[in-house]
């Protein structure tokens, strides 16, 4: 499981020229679960000081719920007011993060992270791990054309095969009177220009374009969305799970003159969809009046119960050593011979000691002298065994052996290697076996 934390630090904790991390704690006073994704929107300035405020704040929350958390700042091309993501690196790893002061990277892959899920994926495989990416980000709060404009910029994740979720302040709203709505004639005439639209009988409703651009527009026959970039909202997810409780506004009673909207979203695309746990999402309403921001906390679990895939060994690759499985390493032993039908005891030590007498002679130690070509053909004729040779990996090359061979006008044969640890010396075993079908075998 994978729980995700949505929140808008208001100012990143910056007030009257004097920051105070400490209220980023209390917004999850009443949070059980250890985040392993905590987004961040509005960390101002905290790039200042070497990054000092980011890794406060991951700090300061590492306390909190006993966990390593590693942060990275993002990117505000308008100010000094990035998203930020904190992070578990004993449940994640992060891939890719591309760097805030980069200016060849395009707009649209700015504040997403790609993340691997630790314990996934087959055992010393890291490419098989199960990965997914998530979006940070903070909509303009002035112009609804801009928010359209920044939608544009996720749109194509919505359809990818990667898993994506996104999560931020969308300073803005979805079609839907199933939504958290807001009473824009009390409204003042500014929020109105900023996050509501006027109709032509001079009516005010909320300015729905951007989210519904991603998630799809309300239809009040079907009662479904239709349309839409393949995004879908947890907050609606959940209502379809738990149809009783009702949505609640992410932003804080008494902000917003005519009632508080859902404006923090957090947003699964068609492939993260099957791993979002609906029961789990909640918005935080805070116990107390003393919050640190005009934001609620916003909560999910993502699901990653997927098998590990099995590996696939190509045919041709050789089987894991021993010392890399962590099991004992097996015995050395000579190969079995190729014996004559059992006789006497005594009559299969002479032959053993005659191939090993063999061997010696047509196999010499990596000398240049001209080896016992017909002791070889005796050998193989009377015996029609394996002919074995045993060295040290320093004193051996296979080359050798395919020489020997051809000198003694035996041309059809098969080179095995094997190779194991004895006693911490590496050993190779060539078996050079004497196919009998050999045209110029004697």
């Amino acid at each position: 499981m994978i729980p995700v934390a949505l929140f808008n630090f208001e100012a990143g904790g910056l007030r009257h020229g004097q920051r105070n991390l400490l209220p980023l704690v209390d917004a999850f006073d009443d949070v059980e679960a250890p985040p392993a994704l905590i987004l961040l929107c509005e960390a101002k300035t905290w790039h200042e000081d070497g990054q000092r405020p980011l890794h406060h704040a991951a700090e300061l929350l590492a306390d909190r719920f006993d966990r390593p958390y590693v942060g990275v700042l993002g990117h505000d091309p308008h100010g000094p007011m990035p998203p930020a993501i904190l992070y578990d690196p004993t449940l994640l790893t992060l891939r890719s993060w591309p760097a805030p002061a980069d200016p060849y990277v395009f707009a649209d892959k700015r504040n997403i992270a790609v993340f691997a899920i630790r314990g996934t994926g087959a055992p010393g495989t890291p490419d098989s791990r199960t990965t997914f990416a998530a979006a940070v980000t903070h909509w303009d709060p002035h112009c609804g054309i801009r928010r359209r404009q920044q939608a544009a910029l996720l749109d194509r994740y919505g359809t990818t095969d990667m898993p994506v979720i996104v999560g931020g302040d969308l300073n803005s709203t979805a079609s839907g009177p199933h939504l958290p709505q807001r009473d824009w004639a009390a409204a003042g005439h500014r929020a109105r220009a900023q996050k509501a639209r006027r109709h032509p009988d001079g009516t005010w409703t909320a300015d729905t374009d951007a989210v519904d651009h991603l998630i799809g527009r309300w239809d009040p026959e079907t009662h479904h969305r239709t349309d839409g970039c393949g995004f879908h909202a947890l907050a609606e997810l959940a209502r379809t799970a738990n149809p009783h409780i009702p949505l609640l506004p992410t932003v804080n009673h008494g902000i917003d003159v005519g009632g508080g909207l859902l404006i923090d979203w957090l947003l699964a695309n068609d492939a993260m969809r099957p791993h979002v746990d609906p029961d789990s999402y909640r918005v935080h309403v805070p116990a107390r009046q003393t919050y640190p921001s005009d934001h609620r906390l916003v909560t999910a679990t993502l699901v990653f119960d997927t098998p590990p895939p099995t590996p696939r060994h190509h045919p041709h690759d050789r089987p894991p050593h021993p010392a890399a499985t962590g099991s004992r390493p097996p015995p050395v032993r000579s190969p079995p011979l190729n014996r004559r039908p059992r006789g006497s005891a005594g009559e299969a030590r002479r032959t053993r000691s005659r191939l090993r007498q063999a061997s010696a002679k047509c196999f010499p130690r990596m000398t240049p002298t001209t080896p016992t070509f017909p002791t070889l053909r005796n050998m193989a004729r009377h015996h029609q065994s394996e002919v074995i040779r045993e060295r040290r990996i320093s004193q051996i090359r296979a080359i050798d052996s395919d020489y020997i061979l051809a000198g003694a006008g035996i041309e059809s044969h098969t080179v095995c290697d094997r190779e194991w640890r004895n006693g911490g010396t590496m050993i190779h075993m060539f078996h050079i076996v004497i196919n009998q079908t050999t045209p110029n075998f004697p």
